[in-house]
Order: C-alpha cells, then sequence, then structure tokens
C-alpha cells in the first residue's frame, strides 16, 4: 500500500538469509566440524568446557552427598550384631520352634511326612517316597554337627558333661551337641541309617531358631507344678526326676492335635531323655566380650522326637510346642510351636492311595499285588532254608 508522498513502506525485520543445504557426508562433517563458528558438534570449545564444568560440579555433589548419608547410617550399625535386639526387634525374644529333616525340593511348600516303610526307594509312578529319601536327609542334617567335630571346631566338650553348665557372653567357645547314641538314643546319627521310618517309628527333630543374644527364661520346678499351660504328661515327666536334674532347660512337648490323632500314635520317646535344650547352648552370639569368634562353630541344640508304631495308612496330625516364659504360644500363627502330618504307609496302602485318591476298585487290584509278594517273600524264605 502507498503512501500520501507516493513511496512504499519499509520493510519491518532483518533480511531472512536461506541456510546452505548440505547432505550426506558433507552434512555430517559440517556437524562435527563447523570451521565458521569453530564449532565442534555445535558447540565451540568454550561452551563444551563451561557445561562439562558444571556437570562434573553437578555430579560430584551428588557424590559427596550420598557418600555422606551412607557414612552416616553405616555409622549406627554394627558388624557383629543388629542395632535392636531381644525386645526391642519385631521379632522380640521368642525363638520359634522348627523340624527336621527338611522337605524335598519338589515338596517345600508341605509339612506332611509320607512314606512307604517296605520300599527303599521312591515309587516314582505313585509318587510315593521310599523310607531311604528320609533317611538321607536326616543322614545329611546330622553329618553337619559330625564335620564340624571332625574338623576341629572349637567346641567345649566339659560344659556337654556338665550338665548343670550355664552360657554367658564371655566363653570362648560354644558347647559341643553329641549326636551319639547317648544323648539322641534310637535316633542318633548313623552313616546309612533308617531312624526308625522303616518300621514306622520315624524320627525327627526338633531346634529353636537362632536369635542373636537371646537367653530363654526358664520355669523353674515350683513353676512347672502350678502352671495350668504345661500339659500333666510333661508335669509327670519332670516330677520324678533328682535333685542334681538341670532345670535351666526349655522344654518341648508334642502329641496328635486331635484325639483321632492321640490314638493312632503307640508311643512317643524323646531323645536327649531331659526332653528339653539346655540353656548351655544359649545365648547364641556372633562375638564374645573377649572378641572371639562365636558364629562358625556354634551347633543348635536338638530333641529327638521318635513316634512309635503309627497307625499305617492313617494321616496323623502333630503338633510340638516349647515352654519357656518368653516363648509365646499362639496357634493361629503358630507361634512357640510347629505342625506338622504323618502318612504311614505300607506296599498295600501305597497301591491303594498311590494315585492321591481312593477307588473301591482297587482294592482287588491291591489285595492281589500285597498276595503275591507275600508268596515271593516265602518262596525266597524257603529257597535259604533248602540250600
Amino acid at each position: 500500500m502507498a503512501t500520501a508522498t507516493g513511496e512504499s513502506p519499509a520493510i519491518l525485520g532483518g533480511t531472512a538469509i536461506r541456510p546452505v543445504e548440505r547432505h550426506g557426508w558433507e552434512a555430517f562433517k559440517f556437524f562435527f566440524w563447523d570451521p565458521k563458528k569453530r564449532a565442534v558438534m555445535g558447540r565451540t570449545p568454550k561452551s563444551w568446557g563451561l557445561i562439562s564444568l558444571f556437570y562434573l560440579c553437578y555430579y560430584l555433589g551428588l557424590v559427596a552427598f550420598w557418600a555422606i548419608m551412607f557414612a552416616i547410617f553405616y555409622s549406627t550399625l554394627d558388624d557383629k550384631s543388629p542395632t535392636y535386639m531381644g525386645d526391642e526387634s519385631l521379632i522380640k525374644s521368642s525363638p520359634g520352634l522348627g523340624v527336621r529333616p527338611k522337605q524335598p525340593e519338589d515338596s517345600v511348600d508341605s509339612s506332611m511326612f509320607i512314606f512307604n516303610k517296605d520300599a527303599h526307594d521312591d515309587d516314582k509312578r505313585r509318587n510315593i517316597l521310599g523310607y531311604g529319601t528320609w533317611a538321607a536327609l536326616i543322614d545329611t542334617f546330622l553329618k553337619t554337627y559330625e564335620e564340624d567335630q571332625a574338623n576341629g571346631g572349637d567346641l567345649n566338650e566339659d560344659c556337654v558333661k556338665n550338665k548343670n553348665a550355664q552360657s554367658t557372653g564371655d566363653r570362648e567357645s560354644n558347647c559341643k551337641f553329641p549326636t551319639g547314641a547317648a544323648s539322641l538314643g534310637a535316633c542318633a546319627y548313623a552313616k546309612q541309617g533308617t531312624y526308625g521310618f522303616d518300621e514306622g517309628s520315624p524320627c525327627v527333630y526338633l531346634k529353636l531358631n537362632k536369635i542373636l543374644g537371646v537367653s530363654n527364661k526358664h520355669y523353674t520346678s515350683e513353676e512347672i507344678e502350678k502352671s495350668k499351660d504345661i500339659p500333666d504328661e510333661l508335669k509327670t515327666h519332670l516330677d520324678g526326676q533328682p535333685d542334681s536334674f538341670n532345670w535351666e532347660q526349655v522344654w518341648v512337648n508334642c502329641q496328635g492335635e486331635n484325639p483321632a490323632d492321640r490314638e493312632a500314635i503307640k508311643k512317643i520317646e524323646y531323645f536327649p531323655k531331659d526332653r528339653g535344650f539346655p540353656g548351655m547352648y544359649f545365648p547364641y552370639l556372633t562375638e564374645s566380650e573377649k572378641q572371639v569368634d562365636l558364629a562358625k562353630d556354634y551347633q543348635s541344640p536338638l530333641v529327638a522326637v521318635q513316634f512309635v508304631g503309627l497307625k499305617v495308612g492313617q494321616l496323623v496330625h502333630v503338633e510340638c510346642r516349647a515352654f519357656a516364659h518368653n516363648i509365646e504360644y499362639d496357634r493361629m500363627h503358630r507361634k512357640g510351636m510347629v505342625r506338622f502330618e504323618f502318612l504311614v504307609l505300607d506296599d498295600y496302602h501305597s497301591c491303594l492311595y498311590g494315585d492321591g485318591f481312593y477307588e473301591q476298585d482297587k482294592v482287588e487290584f491291591c489285595t492281589g499285588e500285597k498276595e503275591r509278594k507275600e508268596e515271593e517273600e516265602a518262596k525266597k524264605k524257603n529257597k535259604k532254608k533248602s540250600k
């Protein structure tokens, strides 16, 4: 649009300059090095220096900040023990009760000891374990006790001889736990032993979970007599003990959960006969006041329990409980106790229940199997006699 004088208006702004178009290798070389601006990848050396200095200071600051935070955090920790122990910790001073042997790897979520007492090897077709599998698991478990002692572990045998010995934080060694017949009786460690599984009278081993620095508060004989919590069967066992008896123990009692379960158990035997965890094995410590490393040689005391004459073919529910003032008992949350089940089978019941369910038409087949095996065994015996 022309002005009154007839002249065109001035153009506002600058004149646009079209950049030079570069393609391919030329564009890449120009990006990497701009000779006009003396820039490398779009930045001059000064720009690269400033941004590098910024990020160097930024990341050094981050490293310094977190280094200070970790230093403060680790200054509150002890390499040998947690900050909070005993009643100050989340798990308090109430150790749990565990049972050994552990379940095989393919049934770790189970608490059932199921096996065929007539067969050493597993029946993979029916998915039933032979007694040899459980015996091998016990062998592996008890072997660790024997190896610790054979390898020259720093274990004190004097406290075992002195049954009234008490452990303290200033001890220089841990008490040795014997796994021989004198201590564990019929459940003692024996290479390739069967531990009663082949007779339908299996052994299991109870142990208290390790809690650092916790010493158990034991019942006195007077408190046991007055307690309504301790079962009569355990009271009867403790009433007949001599004056020299060691009362500084965490007592153990096992029984069938229901009347039918108790009827299916002919007898329960405990080894050692005291049926308790002696106080001389506690507290569990990683290091004593004398700066002695105690964790590597510690052996948890055991109470072996043998369930004699379990009824074949019946699922038996068992509950074992530990008794001490500091051990809480709660059946719903399984505190201070452990539950497990036994299902003892023979060849006949393995055949009958082997597929996990009962079928009436299998009775005749399994009965025939049983009779055939009995005939074969009789023939073998007759051949031996004739020779």
